[in-house]
């Protein structure tokens, strides 16, 4: 983000990859000391509002930014579909949480279909980011949108901000049921 960034302090030098972290890191330390995950659940919907952000940026950028919606490229390409299918699996997978939410649940019978709401919603989600960005990028859409945006658009620098605040929102909420098993 910042990359001429540097930190003199008592004759110590910090470059910008080391401001980052330290400052990350004083950001997410105090959020790991949380123990009631109905306080992380406040940090659970600001990743929720995160990612309905980024999308809104998207969409932003290719219909007012002038990046435009067009049809290029093919549609399926094989040879990449074992990342796709990664990208994915990684969206749904290692999910710690959720044998606290159930049991925190005040109808724990209702956990199937909250699940599968859940999901069903995410992946219709994620389908449209996917399909929005293609349209907007064609093949030569990178690994993020957001590096595919013009850095001049406020959607971008909207959209890169929001995607380096959203991992120190979730690493709580990822990181604490797995705490409390373990105590």
């Amino acid at each position: 983000m910042f990359p001429n960034t540097s930190l003199y302090i008592s004759g110590l030098s910090l470059d910008s990859k080391q401001v980052f972290a330290i400052t990350t890191t004083l950001i997410v330390l105090p959020t790991v000391w949380l123990r009631d995950l109905s306080l992380l659940s406040y940090l659970s919907a600001g990743g929720v509002f995160s990612s309905i952000l980024l999308a809104l940026c998207l969409f932003w950028a290719g219909s007012v930014g002038r990046v435009g919606f067009h049809l290029s490229g093919k549609a399926l390409d094989l040879t990449n579909l074992p990342v796709a299918i990664e990208i994915y699996g990684f969206d749904f997978g290692s999910h710690s949480v959720f044998p606290n939410i159930y049991s925190s649940m005040k109808g724990p019978s209702k956990f199937p279909l909250v699940l599968l709401i859940s999901f069903a919603f995410c992946t219709l989600f994620y389908i449209a980011v996917a399909v929005c960005g293609y349209t907007m990028f064609g093949d030569a859409i990178q690994s993020q949108f957001t590096l595919n945006i013009p850095q001049h658009f406020t959607s971008s620098k909207i959209a890169a901000w929001t995607a380096v605040v959203t991992p120190m929102k979730k690493y709580a909420l990822t990181i604490t049921p797995v705490v409390l098993s373990l105590e």
